[in-house]
């Protein structure tokens, strides 16, 4: 499980941007991200801080974070903080067409908001959460897909324990055995990583609340 969450907190700090990407996969925003900036969603800078031990909430899309994070200048008396991913979306570091080969659509068209939908409450379908802000919809699928921002940068494979690959999928048989249910809660379902024996599997969701 640890090394599942340890890539699962990577992909937090990836890029997606053309000018970073040297193949399909994501690499770090090392040479991308700045350390200061502005933004028109939030009337203060933000700094971008190495360390932040202490989980916070994404001004952005509302989950929970830890790492590296952009956090307000005027951190007395402002406790704003942002993924570095959601600041790239918000810059249009990233493409609208994600591929996920188990989805009807198969490359999805995803559109990016910044505004929590309106109407009923919809849940991720990736992870089972509420979407409470920014997040990517599907305008492709007849049933249309909603993804919070981490979710949509989800690697296909994972490495386990032992070396043991991990594939996401939409659904399975197995039961998590991290929470023991097939479903994750309330009987909404959540993408997962299963291996192909269907013997070690993880819903997306479980994981995340490591994070």
């Amino acid at each position: 499980m640890s090394h599942i969450l340890q890539q699962v907190q990577q992909v937090q700090v990836s890029c997606n941007r053309s000018s970073c990407r040297s193949s399909t996969h994501r690499i770090l925003w090392s040479r991308c991200t700045p350390e200061n900036i502005t933004a028109s969603f939030h009337p203060h800078p933000l700094r971008l801080k190495d360390a932040h031990e202490t989980p916070y909430t994404c001004g952005g899309c509302k989950e929970k974070g830890q790492g590296k994070v952009y956090q307000c200048e005027d951190a007395e008396n402002c406790d704003y903080h942002l993924h570095q991913q959601c600041y790239h979306l918000s810059d249009g570091g990233l493409p609208s067409f994600i591929e996920f080969p188990f989805l009807e659509s198969k490359k999805c068209d995803f559109v990016f908001h910044q505004e929590a939908p309106g109407g009923d409450q919809r849940a991720c379908d990736a992870c089972g959460k509420d979407v409470k802000g920014w997040f990517y919809q599907c305008k492709m699928c007849k049933k249309p897909y909603y993804l919070h921002p981490c979710c949509a940068q989800l690697p296909i494979k994972q490495k386990g324990e032992k070396g043991i690959v991990l594939s996401l999928k939409a659904k399975t048989s197995s039961k998590c055995l991290e929470c023991g249910s097939v479903n994750i809660s309330q009987g909404l379902r959540s993408w997962l990583y299963s291996s192909n024996c269907g013997k070690h599997c993880y819903h997306v969701g479980c994981v995340m609340d490591m994070v």
